[in-house]
């Protein structure tokens, strides 16, 4: 629904631009009529189609922030609604706030502060986001269940048009945290993945996420290791074994993992969007990330 209110706007918009410019040219023309009349009439519909084509460019960050949005993490709809009722997101807890956890940011610049949500952005576009939840952590299971979240993220992500990569529970600062990572097709080709943390405590949480998207040439990770695969294997049908769930060996419906994304290609491919993320949960936060000493006192999920 919001993209087809976008696209009407854009198409309105752009339309104001011709009328308007069209309006302009003929005050032009009728001031200085030595100007040629077709080019001043070109020079307004170029304005206009420019406009048309860099208008999804203005709402790029905005749709940046929806898909990296918790919500995917946290239980879609139910936990957003939760939380408005609340009002709880930004929200300090027992002196407790956005601001009690801090990570290595180096490279990233600060592009969005706000009392619930911090936003960077670095030279390759990929941006990084931290929100603090005053209200317990609506987890659908125990992070000892580790197979039962990674089915109830599945479901999710299935439902949602997107594919689960990975889903783990790691020790950040001795805590025990949950890392979530998807993938999700783009609407030309290529592949964008976004992933992050959260911190889990009794009455409150934290969210990090990650997104970054997948430039050009795309699928080159893919070719080069299928490529090696069918040379290091040549009696093994890779194309068969190529898509796979990988925590369900039975499914074969939705938006899969492949063999190349694997964590063992990450060093070959430092620059792909994966390697770039999974390199930011598994090594950055991990080794920089520091709590506030409240947060680490407070009740365990």
């Amino acid at each position: 629904m919001k993209e087809t209110v976008l696209t009407i706007l854009r198409v309105v918009l752009s339309v104001i631009v011709l009328v308007v410019g069209t309006l302009i040219s003929f005050a032009i023309l009728h001031h200085f009529p030595s100007i040629n009349f077709l080019v001043n009439t070109g020079v307004g519909i170029a304005a206009a189609m420019t406009f048309y084509q860099a208008f999804p460019l203005i709402f790029k960050t905005q749709r940046e922030v929806q898909t990296v949005s918790p919500d995917l993490a946290y239980g879609a709809k139910a936990r957003a609604a939760y939380i408005k009722s609340k009002a709880s997101v930004g929200r300090p807890f027992n002196g407790i706030n956005l601001v009690s956890l801090s990570f290595d940011r180096k490279g990233f610049k600060e592009v969005v502060r706000e009392p619930q949500f911090i936003k960077w952005k670095d030279e390759a576009g990929d941006t990084v986001s931290q929100e603090f939840f005053a209200l317990p952590p609506n987890l659908p299971f125990p992070l000892e269940d580790i197979d039962s979240l990674r089915q109830a993220y599945q479901q999710l992500a299935t439902k949602d048009g997107v594919g689960l990569v990975s889903l783990e529970v790691q020790t950040i600062a001795g805590i025990k945290c949950v890392e979530w990572i998807f993938k999700c097709p783009r609407a030309s080709r290529g592949m964008d993945y976004f992933g992050g943390i959260i911190v889990p405590r009794s009455d409150f949480s934290f969210g990090i996420n990650m997104f970054c998207e997948e430039g050009s040439p795309t699928g080159l990770r893919d070719s080069l290791v299928s490529a090696k695969l069918r040379r290091d294997n040549p009696d093994v049908d890779v194309r068969a074994h190529w898509f796979f769930d990988p925590y369900n060996p039975n499914n074969r419906q939705g938006v899969l993992v492949n063999l190349s994304e694997s964590e063992e290609y990450d060093e070959d491919f430092y620059f792909h969007p994966l390697s770039r993320l999974r390199h930011f949960l598994r090594v950055t936060l991990p080794n920089t990330m520091r709590l506030d000493g409240r947060v680490l006192e407070a009740a365990t999920f």
